[in-house]
């Protein structure tokens, strides 16, 4: 460690300059990757709080636009936004990159899983949501923090430990390609064909009979045109209102209707 002195109120004051670093490869650790030590040791600490603070501003607007686009596009970009972003964290040679992408990550990354949280409670009825919505929340908190805490005590090559922390958000993008739009944004948007398409998919894989679900689909439909038109004349009255809710909860009632 190099050291400058300098005189301030009669005292003898030391700092640092830089850091001789006692690992064999300095590009191992973002501290010493990016010489995040004495005048520049605030940056450490700086990516975490800047993604905190991003994250809170982006995730609400991720999810106003996927009640505008719809629920799996939204996914899909968050996710790949998220593995891009990862990738150039991992070969990141300035902290303002460095900065720039852990930040876009990290947002990209709550956005999606919030958005999958959502999707996930749309297309679930109440006897099971509680289970994938709990898996969906609770995994990746679960045995993330001690997974990254044991390979950190592991001191990994950098080249290895980014490579590693690449797999959840290649594995997450090859499966939110896989995902079916949201019946009951589907119901909102009144695009009732994709939405009858999806629920009897959904019929079919739970072992519903095809015929049954359409006619009871059909039949959830034409309910929800009965309610809809109340929603065009005084809608801040009490009948209004209560007739608005009775139709958000028939959507969301539809879209179950067939679910897991």
């Amino acid at each position: 460690m190099l050291m400058r002195e300098g005189k301030r109120n009669g005292s003898t004051v030391v700092s640092c300059d830089r850091w001789d670093y006692d690992i064999a490869d300095r590009r191992d650790s973002i501290v010493s990757r990016f010489d995040l030590v004495c005048d520049r040791q605030y940056l450490y600490g700086l990516s975490f709080v800047a993604a905190i603070l991003a994250n809170a501003v982006l995730s609400p607007l991720a999810g106003f636009v996927s009640d505008r686009f719809g629920r799996k596009p939204v996914i899909i970009v968050c996710a790949f936004t998220w593995l891009i972003a990862a990738i150039g964290n991992s070969v990141a040679e300035t902290y303002a990159m460095f900065l720039t992408t852990r930040v876009l990550a990290y947002t990209a990354c709550n956005s999606t899983f919030t958005l999958i949280f959502i999707l996930l409670y749309e297309v679930t009825g109440n006897a099971s949501r509680w289970l994938f919505t709990i898996l969906d929340t609770a995994v990746a908190g679960t045995f993330g923090p001690p997974f990254v805490h044991f390979m950190s005590g592991m001191e990994p090559r950098w080249e290895l430990s980014q490579g590693v922390l690449l797999v959840p958000s290649v594995l997450t993008v090859l499966w939110c390609s896989l995902l079916s739009e949201s019946p009951a944004w589907l119901l909102v948007t009144w695009d009732l064909e994709r939405a009858q398409a999806g629920a009897l998919e959904a019929a079919l894989v739970n072992g519903v009979s095809l015929p049954k679900a359409k006619a009871t689909f059909l039949a959830i439909v034409n309910q929800m045109q009965k309610i809809a038109p109340s929603q065009m004349s005084t809608t801040g009255s009490p009948l209004a209102q209560e007739r608005t809710f009775k139709l958000h909860t028939t959507r969301r009632k539809a879209a179950a209707a067939f679910s897991y």
